[in-house]
């Protein structure tokens, strides 16, 4: 029984001691000599001793002994990857330079990579932690940042840069630029980042003749006018003959004409221009080509247009007594002819006077009159302005860009007119007022805008200051235009004679075209004009001019042209 209880005390101590041992091996004998562990762990086996057995460690200090060479034995096995790599250091290399490149260079380079790799990884972080803390930081930093930055920073511009720009210019220059231009261009002031390439096109004679028989029967004429998409992003189709003319109660009529000289597809023609009539609500549209079978004349005329031929348009110029050297407003072609060269070579570098001149041939509809109003009244003050600081060709192109607005700007007014025309004088003042001022948005909704962006530039002052700002409330408004009284005046003044100024647009543009873009100084337009509404037409038309002249929307000089 004595032995049983000595055997059990022993396994007792035993396996106390290993317990205390294996939860302070790895901080006792980290970072020490193999010395200073080995007493240490003598003084800890002798506490542990005393403490669970007392007097019968004495007694038993075989079993500590025992114990301690356990001990002894395992702190050894576990120090043999410190003293090994030493060795390895030391002693492979000198073996290794010797004996591997004769005996076993192939076989080293086949077997290192599979068994070296694994061990290092394995055997590395237990027996090697100060060396990889100590040596690594000194070797990767130095190596890394030098090597690999200057062999990035001397490949790649090297190789990349020179093979980039030689292949996109060449392969994706086009593709790029129009879907640039598309995503951009979005307005006429799109001049400003990219150039607006318009030239004036002279256009076929026959255009000229037809446009001709329109103005001699009192038609406000327009030739080789283009329709655009919004903003003026890309033309849709041209007119080749545009002509509106105005009726009792400012009615209007309006009549285009399609015409083809050469050989073409009538069918085709007839159907384009049913679609064309419609987009621009025209009363009448006319297809002017050689002779053409009934049956497809019959066709046109159930799509609503009229097909005429060369004889249909020498009749009507008999009718109306033209004679055949007589080219009066626009309807000269040789005088285009002979501007062509000049101005589109001026057009082609002032990109202002190219917005002015594609915003005038695009109109078609004039479905906007009052933003369109207001957009001609303030570019004609800059165009006056350039007119007086320039001469030659460039004068000349500023003053048919003059006259042509001008002519516009009556159409427009004669719009306003029949708008309000139902009105009474007072609802018809505040509502061409609210028109101008605010255009298409509601005034009242226009006025919180305001208000909120006063109210917020206030508190962002009082803010930055860090007092009380006061700001003038009048800033944060919609600015009233200057030249509403003037055409309010006008406007009742042309209700007022509403049975006599129906010629008033044909009038100012055959007029301004002769006397101002012609220089025609022998024109007069009593001859053109019938004689029940001369004096009535003459007189609206010098009142209009005069209000230009005062507003400074046209030059002082203008009234020697015309008087």
């Amino acid at each position: 029984m004595a032995k049983k209880n000595d055997n059990t005390k022993k396994g007792s101590v035993k396996n106390g001691v290993f317990q205390k041992l294996n939860e302070q091996k790895e901080p006792a004998t980290y970072g020490k000599s193999q010395a200073g562990v080995i007493r240490s762990i003598k003084e800890q086996v002798n506490n542990t001793f005393k403490d669970s057995v007392g007097e019968t460690v004495s007694k038993n200090e075989n079993i500590a002994d025992e114990q301690i060479s356990i001990v002894e034995h395992e702190i050894k096995t576990e120090e043999q990857p410190k003293e090994q790599p030493k060795e390895q250091l030391k002693e492979q290399p000198k073996e290794q330079l010797k004996e591997q490149p004769k005996e076993q260079p192939k076989e080293q380079l086949k077997e290192q990579p599979k068994e070296q790799p694994k061990q290092q990884l394995k055997e590395q972080p237990k027996g090697q932690p100060k060396e990889q803390l100590k040596e690594q930081p000194k070797e990767q930093p130095k190596e890394q940042p030098k090597e690999q930055p200057k062999e990035q920073l001397k490949e790649q511009p090297k190789e990349q840069p020179k093979e980039q720009p030689k292949q996109q210019p060449k392969e994706q220059p086009k593709e790029q630029l129009k879907e640039q231009l598309k995503e951009k261009k979005t307005s006429p002031s799109y001049s400003s980042s990219r150039p607006i390439r318009v030239q004036m096109v002279i256009g076929d004679p026959l255009e000229y003749r037809v446009s001709r028989m329109f103005l001699k029967q009192g038609y406000f004429v327009r030739r080789g006018t283009n329709i655009y998409t919004t903003g003026f992003i890309d033309m849709a189709t041209d007119i080749d003959v545009l002509g509106i003319k105005y009726f009792d109660s400012f009615g209007r009529t309006m009549v285009i004409s399609e015409c083809k000289s050469g050989e073409s597809k009538p069918l085709d023609r007839i159907f384009w221009l049913a679609g064309l009539k419609a987009y621009l609500n025209a009363s009448r549209a006319l297809l002017v080509r050689k002779p053409t079978r009934w049956n497809i004349k019959d066709f046109a005329k159930e799509a609503g247009v009229e097909v005429v031929d060369n004889d249909y348009i020498t009749t009507l110029e008999k009718a109306l007594d033209i004679n055949d050297d007589e080219w009066l407003g626009y309807t000269d072609r040789q005088f285009f002819i002979d501007q062509q060269t000049s101005w589109n070579d001026i057009l082609r570098k002032d990109q202002y006077l190219a917005e002015i001149y594609i915003t005038l041939i695009g109109e078609a509809r004039f479905n906007e009159p009052f933003s369109a109003t207001n957009y001609y009244l303030h570019h004609l003050r800059t165009l006056t302005r350039l007119h007086n600081n320039s001469s030659g060709a460039k004068q000349s192109l500023i003053k048919y860009l003059l006259s042509d607005a001008t002519a516009q700007i009556v159409i427009f007014l004669m719009e306003i007119c029949k708008i309000t025309l139902d009105l009474t004088p007072q609802d018809r003042q505040g509502f061409i007022e609210k028109k101008l001022t605010h255009g298409e948005m509601d005034p009242v909704l226009t006025q919180k805008i305001f208000d909120h962006a006063y109210s917020l530039s206030r508190q962002a002052a009082s803010h930055y200051a860090g007092t009380l700002v006061e700001i003038d409330k009048s800033l944060f408004a919609m600015p009233k235009p200057d030249y509403i009284e003037d055409l309010l005046a006008f406007v009742e003044y042309l209700i007022s004679r509403m049975p006599f100024i129906t010629s008033l647009p044909f009038a100012c543009d055959i007029l301004l075209a002769e006397t101002v873009v012609k220089d025609n100084s022998d024109f007069k337009l009593k001859g053109h004009i019938d004689n029940g509404g001369f004096v009535r037409t003459l007189q609206a038309l010098d009142q209009y001019i005069k209000m230009l002249v005062k507003l400074g929307c046209l030059p002082k000089t203008i009234n020697q042209y015309y008087h």
